[in-house]
């Protein structure tokens, strides 16, 4: 589905008190930035807003890179691909790639019992075949004999048929669990940094900064 067909969908279906909240974390995510806030409104109809938004980098090594379709109103890329093969070691290697990326998430509602959530990522930089997050693979994981109606918010780990009722409690769970996605794709980073400095520099003069980068991959992976 194409990003402005998914936001006239979202927008057309928003009740009055979902719509504010929504209308800001489209734009946030679209705009890629960085946020995080918990609002509490008095004014009209009582109303909260829990949101997050967190931009990030993810490292893919392929035969061909994977670019974003989506385009802005000036034609550009909504979000950039930069190519780092300087870091491949090896000639015969796939090239790598820094994808823009962003994980944006808000609960809205009036009170504990009526609350509604809303989650963008950005994916589309992976393929199905190697484990691209998206509905339709979520809803055929679901349809095997031993399928789980997994939560899309929660990345698949909680159960949506026993959905978390307390939105305090969910947002708290849903920053979790994308905070250690986040924090995966930076090790991975880290970690092909690791293996260039290793590939290039003879082990009597490696610099003490990869000792730290070490301690930092050994730390994500432990976490």
């Amino acid at each position: 589905m194409q990003t402005g067909a998914s936001i006239y969908a979202l927008a057309s279906t928003a009740s009055e008190y979902q719509a504010p909240a929504l209308r800001a974390a489209i734009y946030k995510h679209l705009a890629l930035e960085t946020f995080i806030e918990t609002k509490i409104s008095t004014i009209g109809l009582p109303a909260f807003e829990l949101a997050f938004h967190v931009p990030y980098f993810a490292l893919r090594a392929s035969k061909e890179v994977h670019e974003d379709p989506r385009r802005d109103v000036s034609g550009n890329r909504l979000r950039d691909s930069h190519n780092v093969s300087f870091l491949t070691c090896t000639i015969d290697q796939p090239v790598a790639h820094l994808h823009e990326a962003q994980v944006s998430f808000v609960v809205t509602g009036c009170d504990e019992r009526r609350w509604v959530a809303y989650c963008f990522v950005d994916t589309y930089f992976d393929t199905r075949e190697n484990g691209k997050e998206d509905v339709l693979s979520y809803y055929d994981d679901s349809q095997g004999e031993e399928g789980m109606n997994a939560d899309p918010i929660t990345w698949g780990v909680h159960n949506a048929d026993d959905p978390i009722e307390n939105p305090r409690e969910y947002y708290l769970e849903v920053i979790r669990i994308r905070m250690h996605q986040i924090c995966q794709e930076w090790a991975q980073i880290v970690s092909k940094v690791q293996e260039s400095f290793r590939a290039y520099e003879p082990e009597q003069v490696r610099s003490p900064f990869l000792h730290i980068i070490s301690q930092i991959c050994d730390g994500s992976r432990h976490s």
